[in-house]
């Protein structure tokens, strides 16, 4: 009885072995083509059609898993089947990685779910980016393994994992991102949208820098950079409150005494 149970354990890893390249290869093989009178997208290999074309656009194959386009929406497919295991509904789908997607329904809301349609977040948030990001990148790819992701539900901001846990809701109305640091600004908008109060926050949403400066930014001679939609990319930070300036540094130090500004 053991010998024929090895038997049949040999067996099974074997042909898992001869499918490993199969999987492997499968997402590399399956490209994307036009119907060029139709002008319907479609799939195939080098040597056939795969799927025909009867979609409104696609993206190429992530593994196993292709987003697709019909006149309802997008949707996601498994391999060559036909059968959706997403049906088309949103107006966007972004894949992250092997586990979740970023999905836009109708009402232009975002949330996250598996490539299985289980919900992670529901549609409610107005915008989703990742804390590291580059602004104004696009997510067209699966992303890196980055962690943390800024959300921005009922015109506030708060902090979530990557898969989907809120970490944290915060006071603030805007949040932009530092280059190359761990940390990103917030400030209090007005009505009509400008920045009034500004300070910095670490990816738990503890204040570094309190949320009470008019302004914030790099400075070079005279004049410095408010953060929103900008950069900074020096280790210190200059604040200004009322007529008074000073620095701060990213451990929450002031390492320039507040002076009359210049």
């Amino acid at each position: 009885m053991a010998a024929n149970t090895k038997i049949a354990m040999k067996k099974i890893f074997f042909y898992l072995l001869l499918s490993l390249p199969y999987f492997a290869l499968f997402a590399q093989n399956i490209q994307p083509f036009q119907n060029p009178q139709s002008k319907k997208w479609g799939f195939k290999t080098a040597k056939s059609v795969a799927i025909e074309p009867m979609y409104e656009e696609v993206k190429p194959f992530y593994k196993d898993y292709a987003c697709v386009k019909t006149a309802k929406g997008w949707g996601i497919i498994f391999q060559m089947q036909k059968k959706y295991v997403i049906e088309p509904q949103f107006l966007a789908i972004y894949v992250l990685d092997d586990y979740s997607l970023w999905v836009q329904n109708q009402q232009k809301m975002w949330g996250i779910m598996n490539f299985n349609g289980t919900w992670v977040q529901p549609c409610q948030y107005q915008g989703l980016a990742f804390w590291d990001k580059p602004e104004q990148s696009l997510y067209e790819k699966p992303l890196p393994t980055w962690d943390t992701i800024i959300f921005e539900q009922n015109n506030l901001f708060g902090l979530m994992t990557r898969r989907g846990q809120v970490l944290k809701m915060l006071p603030y109305n805007y949040i932009g991102s530092f280059e190359g640091t761990n940390f990103v600004a917030v400030c209090m908008l007005d009505a009509e949208g400008v920045g009034i109060k500004w300070g910095v926050i670490d990816k738990t949403g503890q204040e570094i820098i309190p949320c009470i400066y008019d302004d914030l930014g790099n400075r070079w001679g005279d004049w410095f950079i408010q953060l929103k939609n900008r950069r900074l990319k020096s280790p210190t930070i200059f604040v200004k409150l009322g007529d008074s300036c000073g620095y701060y540094n990213f451990n929450s130090e002031i390492i320039t005494p507040f002076q009359p500004c210049k």
